[in-house]
């Protein structure tokens, strides 16, 4: 009941907003709605949701791009190495068609490769269930049998699970160069929430990881993306009314010549009603002695998990 009561007095609020804010677009159906968002990570994650879809768009997708083929002779022995050194006994018995592999060339002038193997969310007959868990490594290519070693001198990443609540999104390649840490490795995930009444709603984490000696380690996450499609009223050709939201975020590096010893801020920023908002995070040595990015700036996404919108204080009135 509280949850109906919440979407009834977005629909209501957003229908006087949609006209001044660029965040906010209207649509007389489910369909229109889909043609009035902007990001094309919010497009995919509504195919999904209406699909019934979890993982099956990043299976193509890591395909098209060339990631493996296992009917190619090399692929096959590629695929083995990768599932030799990032395998997990307790997900060993996985069915094969939710588990990926993939590989990617790190950088462009040496013989180093990025490799992962992505376990989907599963649900064990008789057994808790296991969340999506992505397991990674940075490895070398013997050219003469096409298998991939793992370098000695940097540790695979092989404890990473997702959260109840989250989904695998997509790899983020962009060159985040962190100054001693070296090249980070972008991970994006998403936050699921409010799926009842015809609304979806999402919020877009991103995670970086540092891949250099003497391990693969995560060391930044961020909310950087809101997105909501709320249903309204309904009409008589049995179409609803569907109001879009979206605040979408970049991460800027703040590269330095005066700190190179250090690694460099990073920037959050998000335009919201044709201004910047922005969280800067430093790298800090938390409470229990670990280094990773903190900000001590206010969150400027609604956390969906909260029943946020871009409606809810602070939002609206900003």
């Amino acid at each position: 009941m509280y949850f109906n009561l919440l979407i009834t007095c977005v629909a209501l609020l957003l229908g006087s907003l949609s006209a001044q804010a660029e965040n906010i677009q209207s649509a007389h159906s489910l369909d229109g709605s889909y043609e009035k968002m902007q990001n094309a990570n919010n497009k995919r994650f509504f195919r999904q949701e209406l699909s019934g879809d979890d993982a099956a768009q990043w299976i193509s997708y890591e395909a098209n791009k060339g990631a493996i083929d296992i009917k190619s002779p090399k692929n096959k022995s590629i695929y083995k190495s990768l599932w030799i050194s990032l395998k997990d006994d307790d997900r060993q018995n996985q069915p094969s068609t939710s588990v990926h592999v993939g590989f990617k060339q790190f950088t462009k002038k040496s013989n180093e490769y990025f490799g992962w193997i992505y376990w989907e969310r599963y649900y064990q007959p008789n057994k808790p269930v296991l969340e999506p868990k992505i397991a990674m490594g940075l490895f070398t290519l013997n050219p003469e049998d096409y298998t991939l070693h793992v370098k000695p001198n940097v540790k695979p990443l092989t404890t990473f699970v997702l959260s109840s609540d989250e989904t695998f999104l997509d790899f983020d390649w962009a060159p985040y160069q962190l100054g001693p840490l070296g090249r980070a490795v972008g991970v994006r995930t998403e936050r699921i929430s409010c799926g009842a009444g015809g609304s979806i709603c999402s919020n877009e984490l991103l995670r970086l990881f540092s891949v250099q000696e003497p391990s693969i380690e995560e060391v930044f996450i961020a909310v950087i993306g809101y997105f909501g499609d709320y249903a309204g009223d309904w009409h008589k050709d049995f179409t609803r009314d569907h109001f879009v939201e979206e605040l979408n975020g970049i991460v800027k590096v703040n590269a330095s010549k005066e700190k190179r010893d250090t690694p460099p801020s990073l920037t959050l920023k998000a335009k919201w009603r044709k201004r910047w908002l922005a969280r800067n995070f430093e790298w800090t040595t938390r409470p229990n002695g670990s280094l990773h990015y903190e900000t001590r700036d206010k969150e400027i996404f609604p956390l969906v998990l909260e029943n946020q919108t871009l409606n809810s204080p602070p939002w609206s009135r900003k």
